[in-house]
């Protein structure tokens, strides 16, 4: 049950990434506490330097490879904005320094081409005034045959605006700054399509096995409703058209705005311009670290994608990203009582039995306040749907060497232990009291449940029937399968 320290040895074709991760889950474990006394607190210790640090981690990863493409990604769509540093470089906002540049280019201007100096008032007034056009405001300026004292007017007036009637430019260049790094969320997406494959390959395995488990399920067989839970399994689908239009509308939104401000030749003008874009947030939705079900697209955002490019171990692929997909593909199939869902009919008899098991595990785990309400029901089920449902393919492919040593690590791991600890480095926090306002239970309650009622688990780590985890579990939970109740009620 506790798990015992190896001696380090050399492994070859260890990727830096599968290293770092398992580090961390070897750095989050708590020795004091047996796996099968209470497995989330054993895996993920109280006095956690950081929170959720294995998502930080794979975010990190992400931001550190997206960076790496950074002006070496050279198409025509991406030709206005592909020297991202420099343009970076050359567009930060700095009031005083600007001003200043402003009034020294004026002076060039009113002293070599008063035809350019003009056009430059007229820029300003657009900018600031809305005035494109006209006698009015900054373009009086221009009857000033006294170009440094014309300047020094100039200068006055453009910083009363930026600093009074502007106040949020430098807030609204910042959010443009975060756009352009997140519009590389796109061209990360553009070169790494072998990803998609790798999630759809393990999402395919997760549906066929899902599809087998209904074709068993009495409740379903019983209320003729088999079929209809089969064609809403099959139309499903890792799809990432859907993700990358919405990028390239994005895209081609703001490239429009961009070009207009580039076209623009005053460099105060051009700079303030990109300040004023209106800057899309639907890039932000997939840099962070989160999954989604949009029915009947299930959404991998780039930080988990990235993780599956770096060719992890199964064990973790499938105790991570598996149990991501799993769950997402629960909310399909669980008949939620706050939204509607795709289902026709769900059992009564599966609900109480899914939040009879939360109940149960707040009362032996609970950190606080720990209760189970009903618009948690669709989270709670997704959960039991999803880390099964991940364990059974992984374990189904690799049977040959499920319970077999891997060597290299500070602790003796075998894939099947590596799993249920990767599943948990997932939801490590820091130590927070539980509240009864999320969809989501508490990241302890969400572990420990679901492991309580997983048999595998149990034999995984030889866990006693007088543990703890084994006396929090409720009466087992068939979702779907042929131990499935008989009736719809």
């Amino acid at each position: 049950m506790q798990v015992f320290l190896c001696y380090l040895m050399f492994v070859l074709g260890v990727n830096s990434l599968e290293l770092d991760i398992v580090k961390i889950i070897e750095t989050n474990i708590d020795d004091s506490i047996d796996p099968c006394d209470d497995f989330y607190r054993h895996a993920c210790k109280k006095d956690l330097s950081k929170d959720s640090v294995f998502r930080n981690l794979l975010s990190k990863s992400y931001d550190i490879e997206v960076e790496s493409m950074a002006g070496k990604y050279h198409t025509t769509f991406f030709a206005n904005i592909s020297d991202y540093e420099t343009l970076v470089n050359s567009l930060k906002i700095n009031v005083d320094q600007d001003v200043t540049l402003a009034k020294y280019e004026y002076v060039e201007k009113c002293i070599n081409n008063k035809t350019e100096a003009r056009k430059m008032l007229l820029e300003l007034n657009e900018l600031i005034y809305d005035e494109k056009e006209g006698n009015c405001c900054f373009t009086n300026i221009a009857y000033d045959t006294k170009c440094e004292r014309a300047a020094t007017n100039l200068e006055k007036g453009i910083k009363i605006y930026l600093e009074e009637a502007y106040p949020d430019a430098k807030e609204n260049w910042k959010n443009y700054l975060n756009y352009l790094g997140n519009f590389k969320a796109f061209l990360w997406l553009d070169a790494n399509r072998n990803t998609f494959e790798k999630s759809r390959e393990i999402f395919n395995k997760l549906k066929e096995e899902v599809s087998e488990m209904i074709k068993k399920t009495p409740w379903l067989i019983n209320s003729n409703s088999m079929e209809a839970y089969l064609e809403i399994t099959n139309q499903l689908m890792v799809d990432t058209k859907i993700l990358v239009q919405m990028n390239r509308d994005v895209v081609n939104e703001v490239t429009e705005q961009f070009q207009i401000c580039r076209r623009l030749s005053s460099s105060l003008t051009r700079k303030y311009c990109y300040a004023k874009i209106e800057v899309p947030t639907v890039f932000e939705k997939w840099n962070s670290f989160n999954a989604f079900n949009l029915h009947p697209h299930l959404n991998l955002n780039n930080p988990i994608l990235s993780a599956l490019g770096s060719n992890l171990p199964p064990a973790i692929e499938y105790g991570f990203v598996g149990a991501l997909l799993g769950h997402e593909f629960g909310h399909t199939l669980i008949k939620s009582s706050r939204d509607h869902m795709f289902v026709p009919y769900f059992s009564e008899q599966v609900k109480n039995c899914v939040q009879n098991q939360f109940n149960k595990s707040c009362e032996y785990f609970a950190e606080g306040v720990c209760r189970t309400v009903d618009f948690q029901f669709d989270e709670n089920g997704s959960d039991l749907v999803g880390v099964p449902l991940a364990y059974n393919v992984f374990k189904r492919e690799q049977s040959c060497v499920l319970n077999k040593s891997i060597r290299g690590y500070e602790y003796c791991w075998t894939p099947a232990k590596l799993f249920f600890y990767a599943h948990a480095a997932m939801h490590c926090k820091r130590y927070k009291l539980n509240y009864m306002t999320s969809v989501h239970h508490s990241s302890n309650i969400r572990v420990n449940a679901v492991l309580a009622q997983m048999p595998d688990f149990a034999e995984v780590f030889q866990c006693d029937a007088k543990s703890r985890m084994m006396r929090s579990k409720s009466k087992q939970c068939f979702i779907h399968g042929e131990d499935a109740p008989e009736t719809f009620f």
